[in-house]
């Protein structure tokens, strides 16, 4: 090649030649015609083969010989030829082939026929041993997996799957035929007739040929579902040689149909009951589930429209014994899982098995699975660390620790010392039983796990009870079952009883306890991956190390080739604390997750039903890993109808899902402890536990007929919308009539007839009612009145009142009139009436209940119903005094009378010693003040009125009350202060010395005093009335209101309020009392002067009398104060007013009266002087002072009092 010359060099063709380095095809046994082509045979192990020369070529010599194996000639066979062995008279060579060689080659001499030596290769190639395809898509490890649905067959072509290493057609041998799938020979047949077809024939002594195509048929059993395992061999038809076992896994999926409900009766032959059928009739609600993988769940899903459903409530204990029915009140939805709640496993009834080696430590061990988790998840997925003091937090109760049984507060402490040794802290699995305090800081009392061991005695092993022990030696490393003592260094049982519970007392944290949050369960590790070496039952002695309950036998490869599908190889079966209607399940691991392929639940009748079932989720947990996060195993569940605590998880830890040695962490059930009313209930018979249809029972609406019905589905995975029956189910139901007497329907809510403040105007008042009757059989109905409403109302008090009057159409109705009833549809009517009060005015009308009573029937009178209708009136009682008014006017009428008479009596005996002794002008000031302060009852009189148009009135005699009142009193007792003030200078001979102080007890001075006084009182009552929102306004509080109308007030108080009153009132009154302190100290002061010039002694009474009335009326005003009776209220306090006032006119004008005709008194200071001034009242009364100022019996303090004061008034 590259030659451009015009004459190209030229070669003879060779054929292409296999080399050593690949097998040739099995057709390449020749020999051929040119030296050049080596001589290829095929031999046996053991066996030999004939080597003949290329045609045309005469044979010379051996120039090589075969590295293995024998060469002779054909003639020969027992001399073994040598290197230049002459071979030139041999016709053939023979080559004996050794056990298992590998492909060699020797070489011969041969003559051409020019004569010309030439070499000549022959190669010898030992029949290779069939092989089995590498990994692929469809077959990894040996194993090549046909996926299939149940019921159903395939056809499966093998030829592909092994492979010759010379390229010829091999056989297939069968070394295990599966039990529950059929497997037949699919044979490639042609004829004239139907030309190529396939047939299906049986396999042959467990061989099919190659010349049949190698394809093959499955077909499992009718019923079956799951994994079953066909093996065979490549063989080669040649050789007999076979490849290595291949495993077909034949995977039978089940073909989960939908679950099918069985049509209830139809409207032709529906259920019959009686309308009048108060206990109903039971309906079987029929429906079914083939597989039954996750129960089957029967709901309803329409409610019937004229009658109730019931479904019966499984019993306390046994969950078929019960008479309860529970209302199906709502259809079924979907979503309604109740009120769930969290639970995590609490115990562990089975376990498949757990890792033995670390036990001293509890790691591993299947409790760990127990509460909730320990493990930190804020990225340590391996939860084995020491965590530093941000991390730590109160243990809880149940945490597993680790903790020193020779700690000082042990009760093994004694094991802690060997000849006055003491030993190396031993730390042990322990349980937290008693916390004391909170954080790092807190005090724990633990309880050591107890441990067992066995022991031979008479030939027979027993279990008991034993502790890891250091021993005298005290050992370092310990092991189990070698450092679990029975017995202690003196020979003693080293745990006492089998129930002695080692505890240790107020440790902590790094004080006698350790806690380093490694808590899960890992199951057993075994040496092998390969199922077929695992085929057997695993025990581990160890395992009983916490107890005989953990023993473990446990067969790995039962359960994983076994017929239930998911395959699994460790399971861990466990209860929680209440039972409950699963919700959600979430399967915690820190790390070597994704092994958890089904999560089972126990029916009542002892039977195991999937919550969820898949395959193992390795990648999805490797990626989980990787970023050290958390694993959670939280699938969407098939939700049950039946409440549980015992559940079962299982794991496929095999090679083929790459999750080997999973661990689990914890396990949540979230779950309801109720079930929507529309879900039926498990059923099953006591005596066989056959599953039962669910059974309802129906019972009509009252007074209901007619056909009605329910629909109801089957759900074999409850809370899967896509796992309902196709078709809903129907039962109908036939009610039959009963002839009923009329309903007569009154209103909802009872009428009320309100007697607003608009309606009193003093004339009539009308109030519609509507009575409803309706009769089912749909009869014309009448309408007749058989009690009248006008004789009463009762109030809550039992008293009596008008109730008004029956009308319709402006006319009254008496006892057996026929009402006028209007037809709103066929058998229902309706009658309008009227109440109509006459007047609201009325005190008989009152709040309070009546009725009247309808009786109506039917056009044929035979049935009927007497129906009382009951209404109530409601008016305010305003709690208006009326009969108190009339004594207040007498008590206004009586006390302003007295004034003015007294008023004309000063000023007629004005001139008279006594009058003026008693000064007129402090007298007239006294009158006019009883008389304002009298005048405040009249504000007390007003109110708003029946009708409320008082309210203006009210208010300002609320504004006025204050002024009238404050005025009065410091009007009043404003001249006896300084009057008793006066006298009691006047009479004090160190007043008299000074003429100074002598004209500061001028009238004109005095009276600027009270002015003072006054403006005091004037300046509070300013800002009580025109301060914003100070003002005391008429008010009426509501006191009751009715049971029926919660906003109307049926009893009421007006009163005067203002927000402020209360300070006023302190602050009015404790200027009051300042005034009266300052009365009763002169009065105490003037006690030994003459009664004519100071009133002391009977101001004292007057006072003391006030304070009487005032004392005795206030309790009865508090007892009045919660249930106050208007009339009583008025009279106390008007009459407080009345008597107080009185009190004061009569004590200080009474004495001055009787003085002016009988004379005075004549002990005390100035007697002398008002009795000779009471003989000369004829005298003018300048003559006074010096006659006064002249007696004998003055004393040396008084012998000037009364001289008048220079530039004052000349009367004094």
């Amino acid at each position: 090649m590259g030659d451009t010359g015009k004459n190209p060099e030229t070669y003879a063709f060779t054929k292409p030649v296999a080399c050593l380095s690949s097998a040739p095809e099995f057709s390449q046994n020749t020999t051929g015609d040119d030296h050049k082509v080596p001589t290829i045979l095929h031999v046996l192990d053991n066996s030999s083969v004939v080597v003949e020369f290329p045609r045309g070529y005469t044979p010379v010599k051996v120039e090589t010989l075969p590295g293995n194996g024998n060469l002779t000639t054909f003639a020969d066979n027992a001399t073994n030829l040598a290197v230049d062995a002459d071979i030139s008279s041999a016709t053939k060579l023979v080559y004996h082939a050794s056990e298992r060689f590998l492909p060699l080659m020797f070489k011969i001499r041969v003559k051409d026929g020019s004569n010309v030596e030439v070499s000549h290769e022959v190669h010898i190639w030992s029949y290779l041993t069939p092989f089995i395809l590498a990994d692929g898509e469809d077959i990894s490890r040996n194993k090549y997996t046909v996926t299939m649905l149940e019921k159903g067959q395939r056809q499966t072509q093998l030829r592909m799957y092994g492979l010759s290493w010379h390229g010829e057609d091999l056989d297939i041998e069968f070394t295990n035929i599966p039990e529950f799938v059929n497997v037949s020979n699919v044979i490639w047949v042609e004829s004239q007739e139907q030309g190529a077809t396939f047939v299906q024939a049986p396999i042959e002594d467990n061989v099919i040929k190659n010349h049949h195509g190698l394809t093959i048929n499955l077909r499992p059993h009718f019923t079956f579902s799951g994994t079953q395992y066909l093996k065979l061999r490549y063989v080669s038809p040649t050789s007999g040689k076979k490849s290595d076992e291949l495993t077909v896994v034949i995977k039978v999926l089940e073909n989960d149909n939908l679950p099918e409900i069985e049509d209830g009766l139809n409207e032709t032959t529906p259920n019959l009951v009686n309308e009048d059928n108060s206990s109903g009739i039971l309906i079987d609600i029929k429906g079914k589930d083939e597989e039954e993988i996750h129960g089957l769940i029967l709901t309803i899903d329409e409610l019937p429209t004229k009658g109730k459903l019931f479904k019966q409530v499984p019993g306390e204990t046994d969950w078929w014994d019960s008479t309860e029915w529970q209302e199906i009140d709502k259809k079924f939805n979907l979503y309604d899982v109740g009120s769930p709640i969290i639970q995590y496993a609490k115990s562990i009834t089975k376990a498949s098995s757990f890792r033995t080696d670390l036990n001293i430590d509890f790691n591993f061990h299947v409790e760990n699975i127990l509460g909730a988790p320990d493990c930190i998840q804020n990225g340590y997925s391996d939860c084995e660390f020491t965590p530093p003091s941000e991390f730590l937090s109160t243990l809880e109760m149940g945490s597993i620790v680790r903790a020193n049984v020779y700690h000082n507060n042990s009760n093994m402490v004694h094991l802690a010392f060997s000849d006055d040794t003491r030993l190396s802290d031993n730390y042990l699995a322990a349980k937290i039983i008693e916390r004391f305090g909170e954080g790092v800081d807190a005090n724990y009392t633990v309880q050591v796990m107890p441990t067992w061991t066995y022991v031979e005695e008479d030939g027979e092993k027993i279990l008991v009870r034993c502790m890891i022990h250091r021993g005298p030696e005290n050992k370092n490393e310990l092991s189990y079952p070698e450092d679990c003592h029975v017995k202690d260094d003196k020979g003693n049982p080293i745990i006492p009883s089998s129930d002695f519970n080692i505890t240790i007392t107020n440790v902590g944290l790094g004080r006698g306890i350790i806690y380093h949050g490694r808590r899960f369960w890992e199951p057993a590790r075994y040496l092998s991956s390969n199922m077929d070496e695992m085929n057997y039952t695993h025990t581990d002695d160890k395992s009983v190390f916490y107890g005989a309950k953990y023993n473990t036998s446990h067969n790995v490869a039962e359960h994983y080739l076994g017929l239930s599908e998911p395959r699994y190889t460790e399971y861990i079966e466990f209860e929680i604390g209440e039972e409950v209607y699963p919700v959600a399940v979430d399967v915690g691991s820190s790390h070597r997750a994704g092994g958890v392929v089904a999560v089972k639940v126990m029916t009542p009748d002892d039977k195991w039903v999937y919550l969820v079932r898949g395959d193992p989720e390795k990648e999805k947990a490797k990626k989980k890993q990787t970023i050290k996060a958390y694993f959670h195993f939280k699938p969407s569940i098939c939700q049950q109808n039946f409440k549980s605590k015992r559940y079962r998880i299982e794991i496929d830890a095999s090679a083929e899902s790459g999750v080997y040695a999973a661990t689990v962490d914890y396990v949540k059930v979230i779950g309801s402890p109720e079930v929507q009313p529309a879900v039926l209930a498990y059923n099953y018979s006591e005596g066989t536990k056959m599953r039962l249809d669910s059974l309802v029972k129906y019972v009509p609406n009252p007074d209901s007929f007619g056909m009605d019905q329910f629909k109801f589905s089957a759900h074999d995975c409850g809370g899967d919308f896509q796992r309902k029956s196709k078709e809903q189910g129907t039962h109908f139901i036939n009610i039959t009539e009963t002839p009923d007497a009329p309903v007569v329907v009154i209103p909802a809510n009872k009428p009320l007839l309100k007697c607003n403040s608009s309606d009193i105007t003093g004339g009539p008042v009308a109030f519609d009612i509507s009575v409803t009757a309706s009769d089912v059989d749909k009869d014309e109905l009448v309408f007749e009145l058989v009690l009248d409403a006008g004789y009463s109302v009762v109030d809550s008090s039992g008293n009596s009142g008008a109730a008004g009057m029956l009308m319709q159409n402006s006319k009254q109705l008496t006892v057996g009139s026929i009402l006028e009833a209007n037809k709103v549809e066929s058998g229902l009517y309706t009658s309008d009436l009227q109440i109509l009060i006459d007047n609201c005015y009325k005190p008989s009308i009152r709040t309070g209940a009546a009725e009247f009573m309808i009786k109506v029937y039917d056009k044929d009178g035979i049935n009927y119903t007497n129906r009382p209708i009951q209404f109530k009136i409601l008016k305010e009682d305003k709690h208006l005094a009326s009969t108190s008014k009339t004594f207040a006017t007498v008590f206004i009428v009586l006390n302003l009378g007295l004034s003015a008479f007294m008023m004309v009596w000063v000023f007629v005996y004005r001139k008279h010693p006594i009058v003026k002794a008693s000064q007129v002008e402090f007298l007239g000031l006294i009158l006019v003040g009883t008389v304002l302060s009298s005048s405040t009852i009249l504000t007390l009189m007003q109110d708003d009125g029946i009708d409320g148009s008082g309210a203006a009135t009210a208010d300002m005699a609320c504004a006025l009350m204050p002024w009238l009142y404050t005025f009065g009193f410091m009007t009043t007792f404003a001249p006896l202060y300084l009057k008793l003030f006066k006298v009691s200078k006047l009479f004090d001979i160190n007043t008299r010395s000074t003429g100074k102080k002598f004209n500061k007890l001028s009238v004109k001075r005095l009276l600027l005093r009270v002015l003072f006084l006054w403006g005091i009182d004037f300046i509070i009552c300013i800002l009580f009335t025109f301060a914003p929102g100070h003002r005391m306004t008429y008010v009426r509080d509501p006191l009751r209101y009715d049971t029926d109308d919660i906003n109307f007030a049926v009893e009421s108080a007006g009163n005067c309020y203002s927000e402020y009153a209360f300070i006023y009132v302190i602050i009015i009154a404790a200027f009051h009392i300042v005034m009266l302190t300052h009365v009763a100290y002169y009065c105490y002061k003037t006690r030994a002067i003459n009664d004519a010039f100071s009133e002391g002694k009977y101001l004292r009474i007057a006072i003391g009398s006030s304070l009487q009335v005032l004392l005795f009326s206030l309790p009865i005003m508090i007892m009045m104060a919660e249930n106050p009776d208007p009339d009583t209220n008025l009279f106390i306090r008007a009459g407080i007013i009345w008597l107080n006032d009185f009190t004061v006119l009569g004590f200080i004008f009474a004495p001055k009266i009787y003085f002016t005709y009988f004379g005075v008194n004549e002990s005390g200071i100035g007697a002398a002087q008002i009795t000779t001034a009471v003989s000369k009242a004829q005298s003018t009364v300048s003559k006074i002072s010096p006659d006064l100022n002249s007696s004998t019996n003055s004393t040396a303090n008084n012998t000037s009092v009364l001289a008048t004061s220079k530039g004052t008034d000349s009367s004094w």
